[in-house]
C-alpha cells in the first residue's frame, strides 16, 4: 500500500517539477520577447 502511494506520489511530483520547470522557460522567454519589444521603460524614457 504504501509502496503504491509512493510511485504515484513520485509521478506527480515529477510531473509537477516539470510542469514547473517548462512554465519558468516559457515565462522567462516571454519576458525577454516582452524586453526586446518594449526594452527597459526607464532607461529608453531618459535616452529619448
Amino acid at each position: 500500500m504504501l509502496l503504491n502511494f509512493l510511485k504515484i506520489n513520485g509521478i506527480l511530483f515529477i510531473l509537477i517539477i516539470s510542469l514547473g520547470i517548462f512554465l519558468l522557460g516559457c515565462f522567462k522567454t516571454e519576458q525577454r520577447s516582452l524586453e526586446v519589444s518594449i526594452a527597459i521603460p526607464g532607461n529608453d524614457k531618459e535616452k529619448v
